[in-house]
């Protein structure tokens, strides 16, 4: 019974949900013969309620965020949680079964405090000043071009003769 969880008497269980229902001005509650139901309104709040607790649990664990969490919150490029992370998921279980990975991906690099991010894994040339970044995987660079133009170029210095198309660094 729902009184002997809360340590109190069923009447008083009894007027707290009176409470509630006169406060919100709803039934929550109709009795079935000697059962008691939840009405559609009580259903639907329910859910509102759960969320709150939620978000007040979520609260307090960013304001007490401890030495240790065992939930891992991972940002990573599109690209690379696709081919490389996904794909090695069962690995991580393994090495770290109790953790809790939470895995977003985002094209530019997110706002650590804003988006609850531990760590990011981004395409880029790690000058962010705010962060600590470290080189994972080198990135070389090569030229495509028509064979015609490859003729022409026989040094870096013959590059520069040529209209070059360049990736859109990130806002950040």
């Amino acid at each position: 019974l729902l009184a002997d969880e809360l340590l109190v008497t069923p009447q008083a269980v009894g007027q707290q949900i009176k409470l509630l229902e006169d406060t919100l001005q709803v039934t929550l509650f109709e009795r079935k013969g000697r059962s008691i139901e939840l009405t559609e309104s009580a259903i639907l709040l329910s859910h509102y309620v759960k969320a709150g607790f939620d978000e007040f649990s979520e609260g307090v664990r960013r304001v007490t965020k401890s030495n240790y969490r065992d939930r891992i919150n991972l940002n990573a490029s599109p690209y690379f949680a696709t081919h490389y992370l996904l794909p090695r998921l069962s690995l991580f279980r393994e090495i770290l079964p109790g953790a809790d990975l939470r895995l977003t991906t985002m094209v530019d690099l997110p706002d650590f405090g804003r988006d609850d991010i531990d760590m990011t894994v981004q395409w880029g040339y790690g000058n962010w000043p705010d962060y600590e970044t470290t080189l994972l995987v080198p990135d070389p660079k090569i030229i495509c071009c028509t064979p015609a133009i490859g003729e022409k170029i026989k040094s870096a210095q013959d590059l520069t003769r040529f209209t070059l198309l360049d990736t859109v660094k990130s806002k950040r």
